[in-house]
């Protein structure tokens, strides 16, 4: 139906008689159209609702521009019909049969059974180089399909200067000097580790990890919960895991305070500021052997270097004094203001603060041009 309402467009556009064309060009121009229709029809994703397919991809405007931008180029004194419909029959062809080749290779790939169609269909028709291959099988037959030459399949269509790295899959990690000519280390938990200068930090699997000395002659001391350490590379802010940090010095034979809320805090070299977590904070001194003044709202504060900027909710601001022991002149609206600074009203972000400065900061400002400024003139 929708098909005949284009055709029906073309026609009262006076140009081309398309819905009963006589014998001749214009027939050819027609068969042209509707061949590429049915094309397109072919691919559809439900081809009870066609109409609805062609409506989404196939506008009347667009196949009459595409006859109108031929017209003009035509010579009609001499077979300028035929010219025009062997033009548009090759450009309207090649539109729908790539139209119909991607919904094609899209169908395919998703109703074959045991996701077969991603191992036989590639996902991209232009295909230059390795990395645009996603389809093992074709990978591996580059060369005669796509006039390329890959190393092979390992998680990936590889090129042919590929390193160990690149493979992100265990089987051909372990098998990859028969599959794919590559010497690698063994496999590290997420990609193959290179023969040589691979450390503990590349292992990303806690098995891989406790038995690396033996499978991979990698020395590690342990796994921090997310990544593998060494002698050299372990230190507590490497840490992940609230277990491993609290148990680090048997596990890991670290010297850590303890977890701070979202890393692990060196005994040394940690401080209040490390620490992201409210309760912890509260209970720094016995938890973590840490002197810290008390909650912020973002981090907790050293007692030796607090001061009203690390201040981020505005209840803590106005309260520092008690809170904190800090002369702090209140909250500007995004920031805790120091009562010692030389322009309060400066830091003022909220038109209602700066208004009431005198209350709340101690101080006059004025608002002006959308910016609190020292009030002048009094």
């Amino acid at each position: 139906m929708l098909l005949r309402s284009t055709l029906q467009y073309l026609t009262h556009s006076g140009r081309v008689p398309c819905l009963h064309p006589p014998p001749g060009p214009v027939a050819m121009v027609c068969r042209s159209l509707v061949a590429g229709a049915a094309l397109v029809l072919a691919a559809a994703d439900n081809l009870g609702d066609s109409s609805a397919f062609i409506q989404a991809n196939i506008q009347p405007t667009e196949i009459m521009q595409m006859i109108q931008d031929k017209a003009g180029e035509i010579e009609w004194g001499n077979g300028g019909w035929q010219t025009l419909a062997k033009s548009l029959a090759e450009d309207w062809g090649k539109k729908t049969f790539s139209e119909s080749m991607d919904r094609f290779r899209d169908q395919v790939r998703q109703k074959m059974p045991f996701n077969l169609g991603s191992v036989l269909v590639n996902d991209r028709n232009d295909v230059k180089e390795c990395k645009d291959i996603s389809s093992s099988v074709l990978c591996h037959s580059s060369r005669k399909v796509f006039n390329i030459t890959c190393r092979g399949w390992g998680g990936s269509c590889l090129a042919p200067d590929a390193e160990c790295q690149s493979i992100t899959t265990r089987d051909v990690c372990l098998n990859s000097k028969t599959r794919l000519g590559m010497a690698c280390l063994g496999w590290g938990g997420s990609s193959c580790l290179p023969p040589h200068g691979a450390t503990a930090e590349l292992i990303t699997n806690e098995h891989v990890c406790q038995h690396a000395k033996d499978t991979l002659g990698i020395h590690t001391i342990g796994w921090s919960g997310s990544m593998c350490l060494d002698e050299k590379s372990a230190a507590c802010e490497k840490i992940s895991k609230p277990s491993i940090c609290n148990d680090a010095s048997r596990l890991l034979n670290l010297d850590c305070a303890g977890w701070g809320g979202t890393t692990c805090i060196d005994k040394t070299t940690g401080n209040c500021e490390h620490i992201t977590d409210a309760l912890i904070c509260m209970d720094a001194n016995k938890r973590l052997g840490l002197k810290c003044v008390g909650w912020g709202g973002s981090f907790c504060l050293d007692k030796r270097t607090a001061t009203c900027d690390q201040i981020s909710q505005p209840g803590f601001c106005n309260d520092a004094a008690a809170r904190f022991g800090l002369r702090c002149a209140g909250w500007g609206g995004s920031s805790c203001i120091a009562s010692d600074e030389e322009s309060i009203c400066s830091r003022v972000t909220s038109k209602r603060i700066c208004q009431s400065a005198k209350k709340h900061l101690g101080t006059t400002c004025a608002w002006i041009d959308n910016a609190c400024t020292i009030k002048t003139g009094e």
